[in-house]
């Protein structure tokens, strides 16, 4: 081609090199723009999060429990990681489950009231929040309680259901029937409508919690000759004889304290007097309140085939959420974690129930995660529920959402463990007429627990005392002032998170010296 040829020939000119740039810029920019917005979406997987409350892990087979409870929950952790020693951040729900949902202790996120939990600091992002700015579409269905939305937990999920009358209280399956079977057959009905992006669907049963009414198949698989209506033929055959006598024996105050473990006294006939009739079992040496009992073995048994029969329940009505998880499956895969939010006593340390106490019947709690990356496998090192949602976020490829999380990401190389906690802080019940100033801290196989008020504290060797019933803290001092240090630090690092996060009605910041301090401690961000 000739000089003259080409398409400037015809207007006579020679082209201009800088003209030419100015005239292509705008084309480029859009050329730009349009692939960018073309590109494809990270493929991401599904994401399921499971929270049986109130389950302890020694009542699945992978945990080494032998009845057969579990063989859904089994079959689950046999294609996951498990992790042997995982720690919640505290004995009861509310606050146990807005850490597993913000990766922040008690201390930090603030819902640690009771009866009122409180409210979840606006600054504070949760998992749900995370994922949906990631794509995800994102629903939640619980069973009222301690895990309604109100308080913070309903933050960034599209649809969270609730039931009626949960609005007047933190009530679940104490004061209802078992809501299992629906919260299940509203997570599948979420699950099953076509979607085009990544989903999080997040479930909590509070079936195997207080009062247990496992259904009368499962119990009787455990106790075979069990009848139902036998044991309400006598409830109410004890109830009348109290009614017309005003008096009651130790035989009747056994059969009144059994079933209390069980219905509740659900349904049962008004019992007259009843200040008088807890008295009166009082009198006879079987105590109603359940905070005062010391059960013999027979009762003991009972108790504890009640709560067996409940995880079998659960376990039975889990295997179909698990079947639809495979029967419905992302292309991208799905991250499914099984977990708990606390222990429960059954008996243990005179505790029938859980909240007040630091012991590893009610700290302790299962955890298995399960992610195409995955191979199963289990841990037997320490980590925390807290790790959870940084771990979560990794598996989905979603970028963390800032550096003030307490919890670490369980598989920084993608694939193989590696995010072992050196410890873990726990945080009870806030004490009536003011905060529980008690918190205990696990690490090394101790576990110490301080009141930060007065100093008094208790150390347990977990390898020599699981069941920690050997307070060593006056013969261990040294291992004690090292743990108690350690604590007190931590506690440091929380009271700066939380002025940093501020409570939900203020609006106050740290101080220039206290950012510095939460960067020093790795805690970054503006």
């Amino acid at each position: 081609m000739t000089r003259g040829d080409g398409p400037f020939a015809r207007r006579g000119a020679r082209p201009r090199i800088g003209a030419m740039r100015r005239a292509l810029l705008p084309l480029l920019l859009l050329l730009c723009v349009g692939v960018a917005s073309c590109a494809p979406e990270p493929a991401r997987p599904d994401v399921v999060i499971v929270v049986v409350d109130t389950l302890r892990p020694d009542r699945l087979g992978a945990y080494g429990c032998e009845r057969g409870l579990t063989p859904n929950m089994d079959a689950v952790a046999a294609e996951s990681v498990l992790f042997e020693q995982c720690q919640a951040p505290a004995p009861w729900t509310a606050p146990s489950l807005v850490s597993l949902m913000t990766s922040t202790r008690p201390a930090v996120h603030g819902v640690t009231g009771f009866p009122v939990p409180g409210r979840l600091s606006p600054r504070v992002t949760t998992l749900a929040e995370a994922l949906r700015e990631a794509g995800y579409e994102t629903a939640a269905f619980t069973e009222g309680g301690y895990a309604q939305p109100t308080f913070g937990l309903g933050r960034g999920f599209d649809e969270y259901p609730t039931h009626d009358g949960d609005e007047r209280g933190y009530h679940s399956n104490v004061d209802a029937p078992s809501r299992l079977k629906n919260t299940v057959d509203r997570a599948l009905a979420w699950w099953s409508h076509e979607r085009t992006g990544p989903r999080f669907l997040f479930v909590h049963t509070y079936e195997v919690h207080h009062p247990l009414r496992p259904p009368e198949v499962d119990l009787a698989a455990l106790r075979p000759g069990y009848s139902e209506e036998a044991e309400l033929r006598r409830v109410k055959d004890v109830i009348g004889a109290w009614n017309r006598l005003r008096a009651i024996d130790e035989e009747g105050a056994r059969v009144l304290r059994r079933h209390s473990f069980h219905h509740d006294f659900a349904g049962m006939p008004t019992v007259a007097a009843p200040d008088q009739l807890m008295q009166a079992c009082a009198a006879v040496g079987v105590p109603l309140e359940k905070d005062r009992a010391r059960l013999d073995p027979d009762e003991r048994q009972w108790l504890q085939d009640l709560y067996d029969a409940e995880v079998r329940y659960t376990d039975r009505q889990l295997g179909r959420l698990f079947t639809a998880l495979e029967r419905l499956p992302s292309p991208n895969g799905t991250v499914l974690v099984l977990t708990s939010d606390h222990g429960e006593g059954l008996g243990a340390h005179g505790r029938l129930g859980h909240g007040e106490d630091y012991t590893d019947e009610l700290m302790r709690v299962l955890l298995t995660i399960r992610a195409p990356q995955l191979a199963p496998a289990r841990v037997p090192d320490l980590v925390r529920t807290v790790d959870v949602m940084p771990t979560v976020l990794a598996l989905a490829g979603v970028d963390p959402v800032d550096g003030r999380v307490q919890g670490v990401d369980l598989f920084p190389g993608g694939a193989d463990f590696g995010g072992a906690s050196t410890h873990a802080v726990g945080q009870a019940l806030s004490a009536r007429g003011g905060r529980d100033p008690r918190r205990s801290i696990v690490r090394d196989g101790w576990r110490l627990v301080l009141n930060a008020a007065t100093g008094e504290r208790s150390l347990y060797d977990l390898s020599t005392d699981p069941g920690e019933t050997d307070d060593v803290a006056a013969s261990n001092a040294a291992r004690a002032d090292e743990l108690e240090a350690l604590l007190r630090r931590e506690l440091e690092h929380d009271a700066l998170l939380r002025a940093w996060y501020g409570d939900p009605e203020e609006t106050g910041g740290l101080t220039r010296e206290q950012l510095d301090r939460l960067r020093e401690l790795g805690y970054t961000g503006d």
